[in-house]
This record gives C-alpha cells, sequence and structure tokens, in this order.
C-alpha cells in the first residue's frame, strides 16, 4: 500500500541520519540496485552496486559513515506513485557531510522502486543523480 511505501521511505530516512547500516540493510531486498550518478568536472560518472556492494561502500573506506564527524540526510519532496505491483518514489535528498573540520552539502534526486516481498515492503532499486 501507500502507507507501507511512505514508512518504507521513512526508516530509511532514520536509518541514515542515525548511520545505523543495519537498519539500512533490512530495508533493501537482496537483489537491490542501486546507481549513484555525479558530474565531476563535466562528466558524468556512474556507480552501480549490489546490497553487499553498497553497504561495504558506505561501511568501509576512507570516509564510511562512522567514521565522519557528522551527517544528515533528509527526504524531501517526496511523491510516491503507483506502478502496478509496486510503488516509485521521487524524491529530492539532501546529505551534509562534516568531515576533517570541513562541511559539505549535497543534493540529489533520488527515484526508489519498492515492492512487496513476502510480508514487507522493500527498496529493489534506487536511481540517484547528484
Amino acid at each position: 500500500t501507500e502507507a507501507e511505501a511512505r514508512e518504507v521511505m521513512s526508516a530509511l530516512e532514520r536509518a541514515a541520519r542515525r548511520r545505523n547500516l543495519e537498519g539500512l540493510a533490512d530495508l533493501l531486498a537482496a537483489d537491490v540496485r542501486i546507481e549513484i550518478r555525479t558530474r565531476i568536472e563535466g562528466r558524468e560518472h556512474v556507480a552501480r552496486h549490489d546490497r553487499s556492494g553498497y553497504l561495504e561502500m558506505l561501511g568501509g573506506g576512507f570516509a564510511s559513515l562512522n567514521s565522519l564527524d557528522g551527517y544528515d540526510y533528509a527526504i524531501a519532496d517526496l511523491v510516491l506513485r503507483a506502478d502496478g505491483h509496486a510503488f516509485v518514489a521521487d524524491s529530492r535528498v539532501v546529505e551534509t557531510v562534516i568531515f576533517g573540520g570541513r562541511s559539505q552539502l549535497t543534493e540529489s534526486r533520488e527515484t526508489a522502486r519498492l515492492e512487496r516481498r513476502g510480508e514487507r515492503v522493500l527498496i529493489t532499486s534506487v536511481i540517484a543523480t547528484t
């Protein structure tokens, strides 16, 4: 239902704000596909991740979520629309990262697909464009 899809998006925002990787993982389908598109110096870069690769990226590496001095994640302008047996969530995401004493704000457009898997509604794909 739309209410379930809206609750998944709210839970995503809460988990991200708390840097709760287990909470994030719990919302992602086992076969989720995540695509992150960024433009750097005029060139588009696309990173594609499966569930484990995405969680590894967030939990490890130079600027993992838990190594940051501060982090915030906010979903704005959320629009949900039915798409057959699924819902598509279009939103604007604002992330604030504080690392090494410097603050950086990033805004992206995200499209997530949410589908019922068994008894739960889970995120099955995300395309983020920064």
